[in-house]
């Protein structure tokens, strides 16, 4: 499960010791199991996460794998797909429960005539680019299981990672002095914007929306394309203006993006809402949403960390109103009800604190601190 399991250390604890041996130790080969992770919660796997991007030392490829299949599912996916974004993971096994932007935080309603329950599925999480429609995660070096290796105790995903050895690459070769023209920011959507980076000699590429959503290193294909070394990524450059490329196509899969340059001074929403600049963001979130867009449950959880950050910073009415954008964008989530109750009953007006309180009970029954909170009232 992606969650802290009683009984044992917590998923930061077990990450930190886990990078203290890795640090202490020659490492070969570094795999992650997840096929029989189906779910658990998403807010618990960051500092794992962390770590498998950030250690230099697993994060390669043919060094990382990740082991996935059937049962990989829910927050299972969650997990993998950020591997898959952000680290130089290989993926073995079978294809995965479920595709990486999926439907979840399932919610129980009694409709009130005919008493029947019914469960609606509240959250929509878009692990991974908005066009990616896959309905599962492939894995790269696929995998036979078979009743004579369970048999025989052998797993034969194990074995294909112990035999694996890196092809040569035949990358284009590219001056490094040709790098200024693709680096810059380009639009991706209203969250997010992709930035390519050069990093000691090397292009990377970056999608940053309230934090790192995508990142990797890039291989050039030729003059004006690129591609990231898992395989689903590559950028194609073209409208060359002086000497900086103007857009790019970003696939993910089967879909593609037309990415544009972006001046200097352009701010995405969260750049916007992180310096306070909250008239200007709320229209725009709020045309976003007037025109269809769809926001992805991380939205409402970063908007929901921030609104919780300006309340210890005391500026209270600046929450009051993150937390109210938040019940606009995710109007069936209980979480920014409860919150927007909270900011509410720490502004003193408990009328209003036991209205959204009552709110967010109306949109999750199950919810224990908004029941202890409205009996307190």
């Amino acid at each position: 499960q992606v969650n802290n399991q009683q009984g044992s250390p917590s998923i930061k604890d077990f990450a930190t010791e886990l990078n203290d041996f890795i640090n202490r130790n020659e490492v070969q080969k570094f795999i992650v199991d997840t096929r029989s992770c189906n779910g658990g919660d998403n807010s618990t796997m960051g500092p794992l996460v962390n770590l498998l991007c950030g250690n230099s030392k697993i994060n390669q490829y043919g060094v990382l794998f990740t082991l996935i299949g059937r049962q990989t599912f829910s927050a299972g996916i969650s997990f993998v797909s950020s591997l898959e974004r952000n680290t130089k993971t290989i993926l073995v096994g079978e294809p995965s429960g479920s595709g990486p932007n999926q439907c979840g935080d399932v919610q129980t309603f009694m409709l009130p005539n005919s008493k029947l329950v019914i469960q609606v599925s509240s959250k929509y999480h878009q692990q991974s680019f908005a066009k990616d429609h896959r309905l599962q995660i492939t894995p790269t070096l696929p995998v036979q299981y078979s009743y004579k290796s369970w048999k025989e105790n052998i797993d034969p995903a194990v074995a294909i990672i112990n035999d694996y050895k890196i092809a040569a690459e035949n990358n284009f070769l590219m001056d490094t002095m040709a790098y200024s023209s693709f680096t810059g920011r380009y639009n991706y959507d209203s969250d997010k914007t992709l930035t390519i980076k050069n990093e000691s000699g090397k292009l990377l590429y970056e999608v940053m929306a309230y934090k790192i959503f995508a990142r990797n290193d890039l291989y050039a294909l030729s003059s004006n394309s690129f591609t990231a070394n898992n395989g689903l990524v590559s950028l194609r450059f073209s409208k060359k203006k002086g000497n900086q490329f103007q857009k790019v196509y970003l696939k993910w899969g089967a879909g593609i993006d037309t990415l544009m340059r972006l001046q200097d001074s352009y701010q995405s929403l969260p750049e916007m809402i992180n310096e306070g600049k909250f008239i200007a963001a709320f229209a725009a979130y709020r045309q976003a949403k007037s025109e269809g867009v769809v926001f992805p449950a991380s939205t409402e959880a970063e908007i929901n960390t921030m609104g919780y950050k300006l309340v210890e910073e005391n500026k209270i009415d600046d929450a009051i109103q993150l937390f109210a954008l938040n019940t606009e964008l995710f109007p069936f989530s209980g979480n920014a009800w409860d919150s927007f109750a909270e900011a509410w009953l720490k502004k003193g007006d408990k009328i209003k604190a036991k209205l959204f309180y009552s709110k967010s009970l109306e949109m999750n029954p199950e919810n224990k601190g908004a029941k202890e909170a409205l009996n307190s009232l």
